[in-house]
């Protein structure tokens, strides 16, 4: 199959598409003329504008009254609804949480220092397991657990602002 040919199943190479064929036989040539016996679109397009922008201007206008307005009662209903509560104040400070992330974030100081003592001891337990694995009994592989050491203690440096947030007392 050429080029040519392509698409024109059943016709032989260089014969013109039977849909086509009316097109190209017309001996009459085709006209950039205004078509004759069509309605003009515009006619009537002034009385749609001003419907249509009445519309929009009728819908565009304040509607609620007084009486459908929520209640006080309705409003205190609604705030205990809600599905998440705000954190709780804290009275640790961001600026020792960053330090303390910085110089201890590995063994997990900072979370201790956050209200964290679970995942702190996690935190650093992995590390010092690791640690001991490579140092005493040269078991090269724990290397891989003192990078996920280091990819907590990235992370935590990324959301140490968010569990800062929510260290406060319950």
């Amino acid at each position: 199959m050429t080029a040519y040919g392509f698409g024109r199943k059943g016709v032989a190479g260089g014969a013109v598409a039977p849909r086509r064929a009316s097109l190209v036989s017309e001996p009459k040539p085709r006209s950039f003329q205004p078509m004759r016996d069509v309605a003009d679109p515009e006619d009537g397009a002034e009385q749609r504008r001003a419907a249509f922008l009445a519309e929009e201007r009728a819908r565009s206008a304040p509607q609620p009254s007084a009486e459908e307005m929520p209640a006080a009662e309705t409003e205190a209903a609604l705030a205990a609804l809600r599905a998440e509560r705000g954190p709780p104040p804290t009275d640790r400070s961001l600026r020792n949480a960053y330090a303390i992330w910085f110089f201890l974030g590995l063994g997990g100081g900072h979370r201790f220092y956050l209200r964290r003592p679970i995942t702190g001891a996690i935190q650093a337990a992995m590390l010092l397991a690791c640690l001991g694995a490579v140092a005493i009994f040269q078991y090269y592989q724990a290397f891989a657990g003192l990078g996920l050491s280091w990819l907590w203690y990235l992370a935590d440096g990324i959301r140490l602002k968010h569990l800062h947030l929510w260290s406060g007392r319950e």
